[in-house]
């Protein structure tokens, strides 16, 4: 094992991880140092830096989408009646039925003496939705979907507001605990497979002159830029792909710095 790798195996990645995280953002020519550094340490930064993104998807969930759904869940309770299901079709006690809109944005129908064959949903609303006697019309801008009680097991059941209230809630408290495990996993397979990807084409049209492992642990950094932009664009909107831009132009910057470092060491040792 040469020194250069020794260098790297001695401070623990959680001991770095912040200086690393800054150098990643403001300094792309520098991922040559990781180029060369073990991979596993670079797939445990990954990591680091995925549990904390996962910490905060889960902490806005609760700060900025809890109350939200506690105040659907007050509504539930005080206006949904009794729904029972019998062999797949819907009835409402007494007989109810509402319509609950908001502007143009979205409208919710519920009406057990209607079938799906002969509803529909205003066009004027980006997002509907029309519960019916046999299932459920959804509407999400210029396409329909169509989903039977028989589809969602709702054959024989029978619940009211009150139940649905304490299943926001409950589901809300339980986000605590869901909500990091599965932004963690969705985002290290995705993450992965995206640098997977975009290294094998960055070693594909070098002419397989590049060290795929160097260049992966690089792309491992690379989406530190990406992951920040892409949780501005969720958190104030923008166009989805910019986060795969910055990805791209960040590694193509640590690949350019990386294929000077090797013609200089090679002019070095000829």
């Amino acid at each position: 094992m040469n020194d250069t790798t020794n260098l790297y195996r001695e401070p623990s990645v959680f001991l770095t991880v912040w200086d690393d995280v800054v150098v990643a953002l403001t300094s792309p020519r520098k991922y040559i140092k990781w180029a060369m550094q073990p991979f596993g340490r670079s797939v445990a930064y990954l990591c680091i830096l995925l549990a904390v993104m996962a910490l905060v998807a889960t902490a806005y969930v609760n700060i900025v989408l809890a109350p939200q759904a506690n105040q659907a869940a007050t509504w539930v309770e005080q206006h949904l009646p009794r729904l029972t299901f019998t062999d797949g079709n819907l009835s409402i006690a007494d007989g109810q039925t509402f319509l609950a809109s908001d502007d143009d944005q979205y409208s919710v129908q519920v009406d057990a003496s209607e079938k799906l064959a002969d509803v529909g949903i205003d066009k004027f609303y980006r997002l509907g939705a029309f519960v019916a006697q046999d299932g459920i019309l959804l509407r999400i801008d210029d396409s329909t979907e169509i989903v039977t009680y028989s589809d969602m097991h709702l054959v024989n059941a029978s619940f009211d507001g009150k139940d649905v209230a304490r299943w926001i809630r409950d589901g809300m408290r339980l986000s605590w605990f869901i909500v990091p495990i599965l932004v963690f996993v969705y985002l290290f397979i995705g993450r992965m497979l995206m640098t997977v990807l975009i290294t094998f084409l960055f070693v594909l049209f070098s002419g397989f002159r590049l060290n795929f492992e160097h260049v992966w642990s690089m792309a491992i950094y690379a989406q530190t830029p990406a992951l920040v932009v892409s949780y501005i664009l969720f958190i104030f909107g923008g166009v989805p792909f910019i986060s795969t831009m910055v990805f791209v132009i960040y590694l193509s910057m640590a690949v350019s710095s990386y294929n000077r470092f090797m013609d200089m060491k090679a002019q070095l040792t000829s």
